[in-house]
């Protein structure tokens, strides 16, 4: 099984590490992949507004560690209203064409989203031609007593969870993985999930994806495997 970790942040959002430092760190550390996923512009944190500067510089790290770590490009996008979500549609295009996969955060979270639920279906088919995955989202609490027959609904969206392993998103002192047992082991064979831990300011515990990973492989679930575009 792959040992990659999909969701990191760097100095271009809130993020304590500069790209370099989280790529060499996961080398360090024997993985395959690494994803930098910093925050799209949002009101919330610091964040990526000058798309073209972060895909540059990002896509130019992905060919200079070619060979040695697949570095993904992602970004991670705030469900609320603090997001300008027209802007989103019409920079679609462009962040497709630079993006190996999304995250959304707080789908469902009723403290930090403002949004219907709904909506995420809709902004997902915008970008209908990359993987999109949910970020540190607690499914039980948050979604389940939302969203009818919720499996299959992500299954027809293409959509994959994340297992957040990190210490920054727990709930009653665990991560989401824990409480999603039954959900995961109930619907494996419909969907995808991915091993990250949300760095920000302790690069230590980028290795805590490994616990996200052998739950994957403990209870034999699919794991989400991003195809890297060069460019």
């Amino acid at each position: 099984m792959r040992y990659e970790n999909l969701h990191n942040h760097t100095v271009y959002s809130d993020g304590y590490y500069s790209p370099d430092e989280i790529i060499n760190h996961a080398i360090k550390l024997g993985m395959n992949g690494i994803g930098i996923s910093d925050h799209y512009e949002t009101r919330k944190v610091k964040s990526v507004y000058d798309l073209s500067t972060y895909f540059t510089a990002l896509n130019k790290l992905k060919l200079y560690y070619k060979g040695r770590i697949n570095v993904y490009v992602a970004l991670e996008i705030d469900f609320s209203s603090r997001t300008d979500f027209g802007k989103l549609e019409k920079r679609k295009d462009f962040i497709i064409e630079n993006c190996d996969y999304l995250l959304f955060e707080y789908v469902g979270n009723e403290l930090w989203s403002d949004l219907e639920t709904g909506y995420f279906f809709e902004v997902r088919h915008w970008f209908d031609s990359i993987p999109v995955g949910f970020a540190h989202t607690f499914i039980e609490r948050d979604l389940l007593p939302k969203v009818d027959n919720l499996a299959q609904k992500l299954n027809k969206a293409n959509v994959f969870i994340e297992l957040c392993a990190g210490n920054r998103n727990l709930h009653q002192g665990l991560p989401n993985f824990i409480s999603m047992k039954d959900f995961a082991v109930k619907n494996r064979e419909i969907l995808f999930f991915s091993a990250a831990t949300d760095t920000h300011n302790d690069i230590e515990q980028m290795s805590y994806a490994a616990d996200a990973y052998n739950f994957i492989k403990t209870n034999a679930l699919q794991l989400f495997r991003p195809e890297i575009k060069y460019p």
